[in-house]
């Protein structure tokens, strides 16, 4: 398990959790979370997973490609970053973890008892998507957090007007 920045929990703004990976869904989701951080004065956090290649027996390969991995989640948390103080006006808390997207949400959520929301979007079309589906039969049950869905087809400024000071929501 690697953190790319972990900050102090001590005084810190509440977190409000998203998963990034290369879905447009994941995108959706960040939308919404800066809205809502930049709304209620909290901050984004973002979580890459990287799961096991079981397909790697040799160790050398193995630590090579894991490495690669954690430097290639480091650069996609980056540029998502860059988006999160756009929206949100705030630096997101980036982390990376490795193993079971299911199991290294929840360890998360165990650990930092900032982490007040998880935010996820579903997919386009009638299957709600992967993250969606695995997510409701695992953690709805084993989260101490509310988990929030964002509907798929909800725009950019959809999600602003959620969050309006005229038309606001908690």
């Amino acid at each position: 398990m690697t953190d790319a920045s972990r900050a102090p929990e001590s005084n810190e703004l509440p977190l409000l959790l998203v998963i990034i990976d290369d879905s447009e869904e994941s995108t959706v989701a960040l939308s919404y979370a800066c809205a809502r951080a930049k709304a209620t004065n909290s901050r984004v956090a973002l979580l890459r997973v990287i799961e096991p290649d079981s397909f790697m027996h040799w160790a050398s390969l193995r630590e090579m490609a894991e490495q690669e991995a954690i430097e290639e989640a480091n650069h996609l948390l980056a540029r998502n970053a860059a988006d999160v103080v756009r929206l949100s006006g705030r630096d997101p808390v980036n982390f990376v973890r490795q193993g079971n997207r299911s199991d290294a949400i929840l360890e998360l959520i165990r650990e930092r008892q900032d982490i007040v929301v998880f935010i996820l979007a579903a997919a386009k079309g009638e299957n709600p998507g992967p993250l969606v589906s695995n997510l409701a039969r695992n953690l709805i049950n084993h989260s101490r957090v509310p988990i929030t869905v964002v509907p798929a087809e909800m725009s950019e400024s959809e999600i602003q007007r959620q969050f309006s000071t005229n038309h606001q929501v908690e």
